[in-house]
């Protein structure tokens, strides 16, 4: 069984972790677009429970050469590093037009 990053046992997820964690693939997040990140939703709340997905709105640098696939890898990314179901949703400078 995999341990969550960060999470200790099976309880759920906390904010300041999601944010220390995020924070320490910042480089790597900022090479694929990133440009910030918002934690939302029942983490950001403090109701998350064990199992509850992360959930990140994720703006992308309105320079970056993304694809419709692009967010996709990035939410697969974040699934990766928490080691639990992460969802994200991208907005771009194309959405502020």
């Amino acid at each position: 069984m995999q341990q969550r990053l960060g999470v200790p046992g099976p309880g759920p997820p906390s904010l300041d972790t999601v944010r220390k964690t995020l924070a320490s693939y910042e480089l790597e997040l900022r090479k694929a677009g990133v440009r910030h990140m918002a934690v939302i939703g029942s983490v950001a709340r403090g109701d998350a429970i064990a199992g509850s997905d992360i959930d990140v709105l994720v703006e992308l640098e309105p320079q970056a050469r993304v694809s419709l696939f692009d967010p996709m890898g990035i939410e697969l990314r974040l699934t990766d590093i928490f080691k639990q179901k992460s969802m994200s949703s991208a907005r771009t400078a194309f959405d502020q037009a």
